[in-house]
């Protein structure tokens, strides 16, 4: 893929980071570690965040009992549902479940 060959460019320079994933879809999660490992070997010691999306979905696939990889690289982590505005790129966060 294109976006495999070129992402690193967009972690030059980063001063922080979020891994986000999807608490309704397990291969989401599986990808945390791939994306750390990608972020830290670009950006050595910037702050990195775990945050998983979608909290208020009934139908939850990844359990918080299953969410562990931030305790083994002492990231923080949050359970959030986000709603976005229509028409604009803002995201508000709506709660931190």
């Amino acid at each position: 893929m294109l976006f495999d060959v070129f992402r690193f460019v967009f972690f030059v320079g980063a001063h922080c980071a979020i891994i986000m994933f999807d608490v309704t879809s397990r291969v989401t999660y599986k990808s945390v570690p791939h994306w750390h490992k990608d972020l830290t070997r670009v950006c050595e010691n910037i702050p990195i965040v775990l945050v998983g999306n979608k909290c208020d979905v009934k139908d939850r696939k990844v359990k918080p009992k299953d969410i562990t990889f931030h305790r083994k690289k002492n990231l923080q982590y949050y359970d959030i549902r986000y709603e976005t505005r229509k028409n604009t790129n803002f995201i508000s966060v709506v709660s931190v479940c």
